[in-house]
């Protein structure tokens, strides 16, 4: 078997979508799901959570 590698991660397009998030016309339970995955790929790259994010996480 090969290795994978890891995808490069586009941090702009990643910062947009944190952003969008708090106008996505979703139910609450879902905005905190998708928070919670976004915060995750933040925190596995060693970056600091961006304050929109932080606070709903």
């Amino acid at each position: 078997m090969t290795k994978r590698k890891a995808k490069p991660i586009d941090w702009d397009a990643l910062d947009l979508e944190v952003r969008n998030l708090r106008y996505e016309q979703i139910s609450p339970e879902e905005r905190l799901r998708k928070a919670g995955k976004l915060a995750e790929i933040y925190l596995q790259a060693g970056k600091p959570l961006p304050n929109s994010l932080a606070v709903l996480v």
